[in-house]
């Protein structure tokens, strides 16, 4: 019986359909969209989000460990970089015998104590690598820099509807 009820047939106005699902309303947009060049590869070799938005940076939801983590994606920064508070909390094996001195954005000078290196965080279906310099003194929990995208193929892409983040899978 209720097979027969999903079968049946009724006439309404597209207008009304829309107006009454969001999911579909959405679907339909996407569907008809212009798509670019990288839109066109099959969905294991690329695949984008939508980052959040934090105080005009932009910023990524990643798994470790079955954990979650909120990454800032800095394009600019020659680093990838852990707060020592959540390397202790994400209990991650930290090398405290190698150390570095940062030069920050506006020309000041820190020391990183610490590295995390083959750090494994997850974004959906692609895993990611990073060697991460732990931090005590930085102002956020996570920030991955050039290394961590240019060694994942990760690429920001500014569009119509927001900014993107792509994971491409490299070809073999």
């Amino acid at each position: 019986m209720v097979q027969g009820i999903l079968d049946l047939e009724i006439s309404l106005p597209l207008r009304e359909l829309l107006g009454n699902s969001k999911e579909i309303n959405q679907g339909l947009q996407n569907e008809i969209k212009l798509k670019n060049e990288a839109s066109t590869l099959s969905a294991n070799q690329i695949m984008a989000l939508q980052p959040k938005a934090q105080k005009g940076l932009i910023s990524i939801d990643l798994i470790y460990n079955e954990q979650p983590v909120t990454a800032i994606i800095d394009t600019g920064s020659q680093l990838n970089i852990i707060h020592k508070s959540l390397a202790f909390e994400l209990q991650m094996p930290i090398d405290q015998t190698k150390k570095i001195v940062m030069k920050d954005a506006n020309g000041g000078m820190g020391n990183l104590g610490g590295l995390i290196e083959n750090v494994v965080l997850r974004s959906g279906t692609f895993e990611t690598t990073a060697t991460l310099w732990v931090g005590d003194q930085v102002p956020f929990s996570l920030l991955l820099g050039c290394p961590w995208q240019n060694g994942n193929y990760v690429q920001i892409r500014e569009r119509l509807d927001g900014t993107h983040i792509e994971f491409e899978a490299p070809e073999t």
